[in-house]
């Protein structure tokens, strides 16, 4: 099958990562054979990543990955070259949101629709969209896609309040990063251990989600300092981006390690891959969350950890998570949202681990396989 996937690449998190081979998952139970053009925003940084990481990606698509090649997806003859070439476009994964780039994916699906390219967007999120004019490009790629299917029900909820007459072709499951994780899991193989603690923060300032919310430095300093005193572990300050596009956490992460000034944080400078990544928080003894995708790792990977949502609360992609799984009571004592004065209290002693049913991950994997 030859297939090109568009969306946020070239200024790849690891969660964006983690979602492309979650979707390597869906599309090799689906098809026989995988040939990729993976559009990309600034290629020499995807080239990076996919060398880092394509053994993951070969062996979660059961060897039936043939080729991966990249492609500059904001110059619009090698989109529309790549697109005439394959038989399916898809958008793998993010939000749908108030960016320029989302004209590009526009531009792309009409182009596919012209040539009768089949189209699809996988594992996406609806918003944060409050600019009208990119609710309208957002609605326009509905209306463009042969299917529709969510990272959660949230969000396809959200997307009909728009465009109620899709709602056939319109349904969720959950974020592809879950079947990566998953995936791991089932052949790491390995005792955990348990010798650190694994914690991720980002700037929100960065991207303008600061509004609303009761932030600062302080917090994540009260946080490590918490961690510091119940317990002699170190503490490894974990990014899971490393590209000025899209917030590099270590500026904030050693804004962090300076104020705390403890031998005993480390902040981790050189990019670890999707695998390291995944092995760090799988090894720790407790991890805390705050990116998006830091949050689904640690649940699936670690399950003894700590959620700090910088979202809107009850509309916000982690919110969508953690509903979408239920997740709400387990996390009652280990929640906090940036958009009230509450203080997250980390308890390092004795603390009960999440585990996940393998069983209902198998149901949305074949949500995407039956629905593709």
């Amino acid at each position: 099958m030859e297939i090109t996937i568009i969306g946020w690449y070239g200024t790849e998190t690891i969660g964006d990562r983690a979602i492309l081979a979650g979707l390597f998952k869906v599309m090799a139970e689906k098809y026989s054979s995988l040939k990729i053009r993976l559009g990309s925003l600034y290629t020499f940084y995807t080239e990076r990543t996919i060398k880092e990481d394509f053994d993951f990606y070969k062996a979660i698509s059961g060897n039936k990955l043939q080729s991966l090649t990249i492609f500059c997806s904001t110059d619009p003859k090698q989109l529309r070259d790549n697109i005439r070439q394959s038989e399916l476009l898809i958008v793998g994964g993010g939000p749908l949101e108030d960016l320029q780039e989302m004209y590009m994916l526009e531009y792309a699906f009409v182009y596919a629709k012209h040539k009768h390219v089949i189209t699809m967007l996988l594992g996406c999120g609806w918003g944060p969209l409050k600019s009208p004019e990119m609710v309208n490009v957002a609605t326009h790629l509905i209306t463009l896609s042969d299917r529709v299917i969510f990272r959660d029900s949230m969000s396809a909820k959200q997307c009909l309040c728009h465009c109620p007459q899709f709602h056939e072709k319109v349904s969720s499951s959950i974020d592809p990063a879950f079947f990566a994780c998953h995936f791991f899991n089932t052949h790491i193989n390995k005792k955990r251990e348990e010798n650190y603690i694994a914690v991720n923060f980002r700037d929100v300032k960065y991207e303008g989600y600061y509004k609303g919310q009761v932030f600062s430095e302080d917090k994540c300093v009260s946080i490590v300092n918490s961690i510091i005193s119940q317990c002699d572990l170190p503490i490894y300050l974990i990014p899971m981006h490393t590209f000025y596009i899209g917030g590099d956490d270590r500026i904030w992460l050693n804004i962090v390690k300076e104020t705390v000034n403890s031998s005993r944080v480390k902040v981790f400078h050189q990019p670890l891959s999707l695998y390291e990544t995944m092995e760090m928080f799988y090894n720790a003894k407790l991890c805390v969350g705050m990116r998006f995708h830091s949050i689904v790792l640690q649940t699936m990977l670690n399950g003894n950890n700590y959620v700090i949502d910088y979202t809107e609360p009850r509309v916000g992609k982690i919110s969508g998570m953690m509903s979408e799984l239920q997740l709400y009571d387990f996390y009652k004592e280990r929640y906090i949202s940036l958009y009230s004065n509450a203080h997250l209290h980390i308890n390092t002693i004795n603390n009960q681990a999440f585990t996940y049913n393998p069983n209902k991950l198998a149901t949305y994997l074949n949500m995407y396989v039956n629905n593709m």
